[in-house]
């Protein structure tokens, strides 16, 4: 072989070589682009199950302020009834000790 002919080998070589690593440069680029937008798509359903739950906490506490509320009431509601039935007993005497036909 002469040469010429080596160093158009060479060239090929080397041309062929260069297309090779310009391809595989693209491909991890394109790899890394890929894995970028994944990446982007896990933390948007990361913000909105955070969002979610955020909701979900507050519905919860409004919920719990309800039931303490309701339960203050039923406590205030039970001792006014304790109270009326107090009195209507103390009236209930008041009429036994009044009452002729009672001795």
């Amino acid at each position: 072989m002469d040469t010429t002919t080596l160093i158009i080998i060479a060239v090929i070589v080397v041309v062929v070589l260069a297309v090779v690593a310009f391809a595989l440069r693209r491909r991890r680029e394109h790899d890394i682009e890929e894995r970028r937008m994944v990446a982007t798509a896990y933390r948007e359903n990361a913000d909105r199950r955070d969002e979610e739950a955020d909701q979900a906490r507050a519905a919860a506490e409004q919920k719990a302020q309800a039931a303490e509320r309701a339960r203050v009431e039923a406590q205030q509601a039970s001792e006014q009834a304790q109270q009326h039935q107090s009195v209507a007993s103390s009236a209930r005497t008041q009429a036994d000790e009044i009452d002729p036909d009672r001795e």
